[in-house]
């Protein structure tokens, strides 16, 4: 096969499969400088199309935040996120802390970018609100202030979240 009918092969695969970087058969005479290098940084054998580096993204993540309530409570807020998607969908999670009845609360829903939406519900038997929704607005540095409420209401009280950063709380 020469150079030209490799790259469209291997450029149409790539179109195809879903996967984002191609090697191409290299030209004689090409210095090391020139060779392929993957996603990770990896040199890949020039002639190749090395895939193992180019799966999808991970499924979920962790993102840690912190709420802090006008009453003086502190809730953590541990959100499972798709990290394929902007702003990142929250799809699980936990809410613990001054939050009636901790740590039964189940994150169920929700988004997190320039601003956040954060919906949960209750999974105890105690006596408390059947479910939670949280809304905010960024604001430097890596907060969000905005109001939260139960059952139904997410404007009855005043709140200002801390990004806590990736990873569990």
């Amino acid at each position: 096969m020469n150079y030209r009918n490799a790259f469209s092969a291997l450029v149409v695969g790539g179109l195809v499969g879903g996967w984002m970087n191609v090697a191409v058969a290299a030209e004689p005479g090409r210095s090391a400088a020139d060779q392929n290098i993957d996603a990770q940084g990896n040199p890949v054998r020039i002639g190749s199309v090395q895939q193992s580096g180019f799966s999808t993204l991970a499924a979920s993540s962790l993102a840690c935040l912190e709420l802090h309530t006008v009453g003086g409570g502190t809730w953590q807020i541990q959100a499972i996120i798709d990290p394929n998607s902007y702003p990142f969908n929250i799809i699980g999670g936990n809410i613990s802390g001054t939050i009636c009845n901790s740590p039964n609360w189940a994150v169920t829903g929700g988004t997190l970018g320039s601003s956040v939406t954060i919906n949960a519900s209750y999974t105890g038997t105690a006596s408390c609100a059947g479910t939670a929704s949280i809304v905010g607005s960024f604001a430097a540095p890596a907060a969000y202030s905005g109001t939260y409420g139960f059952n139904g209401s997410s404007t009855s009280f005043g709140h200002r979240i801390l990004f806590k950063g990736w990873g569990p709380c």
